[in-house]
């Protein structure tokens, strides 16, 4: 991960917004969100996760992993349109990924900076109607992330 940190962390976060901050604690939800980047930062191949997790987790997890060349636009809308678990899902993983671009905002503004695009395009108009918890951390994050950027501007 851009932060060093290993990558299995970020799946157990993901896991741990999802049941202790959004309060779902669905058996199902929380293996898909363990699961949610294997398909895309492993070797894991699909009929693995099948065979061992069943169809319904797969579906999940394949509507949450972006398709090579697959504009960023169009994997948000088919998440928008997997249903309400892989869209709670994507803001745990979006949220952990906010609060990860604090600890490399000094060193990689590119990165941070695109991140906040993506948020404030892809992410603030839905959670303003509905996921108003995830609106008020991502907020957060984007202006804590802001003061990173800004005092990178004034330091050096």
């Amino acid at each position: 991960r851009k932060n060093g940190d290993v990558y299995i962390l970020h799946p157990i976060r993901v896991a741990l917004i999802l049941i202790l901050e959004a309060g779902h604690k669905d058996t199902d939800s929380i293996c898909v969100a363990l699961l949610h980047d294997v398909i895309e930062d492993t070797t894991i191949s699909a009929n693995e996760i099948n065979d061992k997790f069943g169809a319904n987790i797969l579906n999940l997890v394949e509507n949450l992993s972006i398709k090579q060349k697959e504009p960023f636009a169009d994997y948000m809308r088919r998440v928008y349109e997997s249903g309400e678990v892989t869209v709670l899902i994507k803001f745990c993983d979006r949220l952990d990924n906010a609060r990860d671009m604090l600890l490399v905002a000094a060193g990689q503004p590119a990165f941070v900076k695109d991140q906040i695009a993506k948020i404030e395009t892809y992410f603030l108009p839905y959670s303003v109607k509905n996921l108003p918890y995830f609106e008020k951390e991502l907020l957060y994050n984007i202006s804590e992330a802001h003061k990173i950027l800004d005092y990178g501007k004034h330091s050096g």
